[in-house]
């Protein structure tokens, strides 16, 4: 029991450090690389209704089920609505969680390990010390390292922590399971499938992990390797097919979770390349690379980016490359010769293999051939190495006859000098995260020419925060990068029009229609241009044809409703605002704008009711209790008014105010 004790301590100590490094996380705010489309543009995640669990556990949008992480994303939206620090709070407390697993899940097989050495002599035993420094060591490194800050940073990325948290408890679990068939009669072939508890909750664990992020399909073959070492569960060959029996359910959910994978992923979209572009020869070098340069950024993280782009050229012949595969397969023939003296090699590259081959390209080609959020789970194979080199290193200082004291603390300063480094390199790379001006700014520094969407993503930034020149600036940067790429083109279009050009607009948008005729957001941004400029039919035409394609286009509903609503065509309006309000009921302005139809109608009581839920959905959205106190004005309820132009004057509306006084004052 104490030693159980000091085993959690440890792992709280070295959780709370990594937490208290990662809070300059929470000044960051959402990045408009899929935090826009999963959760602020997200309708679906803004109530926790039994329509938006159907719609988790179906949705075919992205390019892989994730229902877990739509249900966490709804949850954060349920207590802290749009506010990015509450999003990265729960980010942050997830990593924090995920390092004091890892202290305990290392903790946990280096003791197993202890207890089935006896059954192979050559391999000495580690101290209890040994094994908690290594434990300790691990969780830093994994807690602390730099090359995580994307997974953490980055609300999107939640996936890796979800994931990475059900992957890391499944484990422990197993292994708390096959520590129970240690002591089964001896007549029982290993490998017996008792479904007891652990089991089971193992089983279960992995499920939830495959629901976060189909990278997990490969906990199966990282369980076989737990089995085969450290648990060294197969004593003889003929003990190995149980084993693989054993992990049928496993495998199950794995070909289940990648078929549905490869079901929704497109074959070719704009964040893929096909695979007569990228022949498999190519991908196997790139992957070669990948797994080289993620243990050189694990080693000396100073070149990290959000944004490795796949190469243009890639030749065997080359240094990088060549370089790359020999030292690969010069690893593994290593590991492979040394594996019955030293098979702890093997083990951890076999994990770190094993756990990135999902990630690697080699099904298909990626615009982009590696990322430092796919190194999340498999960077504990080479922070284990580590932290058993920096326990072996203790131990030899304890050693030594003389001076062993100094060297001791000569290892506990050279930890803390480690620590501190790593630590402000992690705080830096969080500021590269900052918003999305720093985020694409950084990008565009270290790529100026092959990564042209981050011109278009800092481009869209910039227009939301008016800054109108630069932004179509960077659009325009964007398209002599990619002139092929329909959605700069919209961007820019839809630039053009706020700034009044729109004859640019339109040609704009007319091109982006002419790559992609089936472009939902080209037809409702085209439709804006012709409703600017007077031509409604026109304009109701495109917004039609978006809603054709994209049947839960929120902006296509609304603005073809305020469309109507200047035809003079009420009805069809209401109708079109209410189809809104069923795809996104928390959208405050969208009941405001019904609220409007229904007084043109009449529908007296309607309207009251969609003011008043605009207000409960923002209650400090000034203009809403202007409206309600007009509303309230004209039906001779003059208290209520007053006390609605009160609210808005003190929400700092000055028309609220000025209607306040005429009735005598404040």
């Amino acid at each position: 029991m104490k030693r159980k004790n000091t085993r959690y301590l440890l792992a709280a100590v070295v959780s709370l450090v990594t937490a208290v490094v990662y809070l300059p996380a929470l000044r960051n705010d959402f990045v408009i690389w899929d935090d826009d489309l999963f959760i602020v543009d997200n309708p679906f995640i803004r109530s926790l209704s039994r329509e938006f669990f159907m719609w988790a556990f179906t949705d075919a949008s992205t390019d892989f089920w994730r229902p877990v992480i739509w249900i966490s994303h709804a949850l954060d939206y349920a207590v802290w609505g749009l506010n990015p620090a509450g999003h990265h709070l729960t980010s942050l407390l997830l990593h924090s969680l995920n390092t004091f697993l890892v202290v305990c899940l290392v903790i946990k097989l280096l003791e197993t390990f202890n207890e089935n050495r006896a059954q192979v002599e050559r391999f000495p035993a580690l101290s209890s010390r040994s094994i908690l420094i290594t434990g300790a060591a691990t969780g830093a490194l994994f807690g602390l390292h730099p090359v995580h800050v994307e997974s953490v940073a980055w609300v999107t990325t939640r996936t890796d922590l979800l994931y990475s948290l059900f992957f890391l408890l499944s484990i422990m679990f197993y292994a708390d399971y096959a520590a129970s068939l240690r002591n089964r009669p001896a007549d029982k072939p290993a490998g017996i499938i008792l479904f007891d508890r652990n089991y089971a909750i193992a089983l279960g664990l992995f499920a939830l992990s495959l629901m976060s992020k189909p990278m997990a399909v490969t906990l199966p073959l990282i369980l076989l390797l737990l089995d085969w070492y450290p648990l060294r569960r197969p004593h003889r060959l003929r003990d190995a097919f149980p084993l693989l029996v054993e992990k049928i359910p496993f495998l199950a959910a794995s070909a289940a979770v990648s078929g549905v994978t490869l079901l929704l992923t497109p074959r070719v979209t704009s964040n893929m390349t096909t695979l007569a572009e990228v022949p498999f020869l190519a991908r196997m070098l790139v992957a070669a690379k990948a797994l080289v340069l993620y243990l050189w950024n694990m080693f000396l993280p100073v070149h990290l980016s959000p944004f490795y782009p796949y190469p243009d050229t890639v030749s065997f012949t080359s240094p990088e490359y060549f370089g790359a595969t020999a030292l690969v397969c010069g690893i593994t023939a290593g590991c492979l010769l040394a594996v019955r003296k030293h098979p702890l090699w093997l083990f951890l590259w076999g994990y770190y293999v094993i756990s990135l081959v999902p990630v690697l390209g080699l099904v298909r080609g990626r615009y982009a051939f590696m990322a430092d959020r796919y190194t999340y789970l498999s960077s504990i194979g080479p922070f284990l190495l580590a932290g058993l080199g920096a326990a072996w290193l203790w131990e030899k200082a304890d050693s030594l006859r003389t001076c062993s004291r100094e060297a001791m603390y000569g290892m506990a300063a050279a930890g803390i000098m480690l620590a501190v480094p790593l630590s402000v390199q992690t705080v830096n790379q969080i500021a590269v995260w900052k918003d999305s001006v720093s985020l694409w700014s950084f990008v565009i520094a270290e790529e100026p020419v092959r990564v042209p969407i981050a011109y278009n993503n800092r481009g869209v930034e910039r227009r939301k925060k008016g800054q109108l020149d630069l932004a179509l600036q960077d659009y325009t940067r964007a398209i002599e990068l990619d002139p092929k790429n329909a959605k700069f083109y919209t961007n820019r279009g839809i630039a053009f029009g706020e700034t009044g050009q729109m004859r640019l607009a339109l040609e704009d948008i007319d091109r982006a229609l002419s790559l992609d005729p089936d472009y939902a957001d080209a037809y409702t941004s085209r439709g804006l241009v012709f409703a600017e400029t007077g031509q409604f039919d026109q304009a109701i035409q495109d917004y039609t044809r978006a809603l054709v394609l994209n049947a839960v286009s929120v902006d296509a509903y609304y603005n073809r409703g305020i469309a109507y609503e200047r035809m003079d065509r009420p009805g069809l309006a209401l109708e079109d605002f209410t189809r809104a309000i069923t795809v996104d009921p928390s959208d405050h302005q969208l009941y405001i704008e019904r609220a409007r139809v229904h007084g043109r109608l009449g529908h007296d009581e309607k309207a009251l009711e969609d003011y008043s839920q605009a207000i409960a959905i923002r209650p400090d959205f000034a203009a809403a209790y202007l409206y309600r106190g007009d509303w309230y004005l004209r039906r001779g309820r003059s208290e209520l008014a007053k006390l609605d132009y009160e609210l808005a004057c003190r929400l700092g509306s000055e028309e609220g105010c000025n209607t306040l006084n005429t009735f005598g004052g404040r």
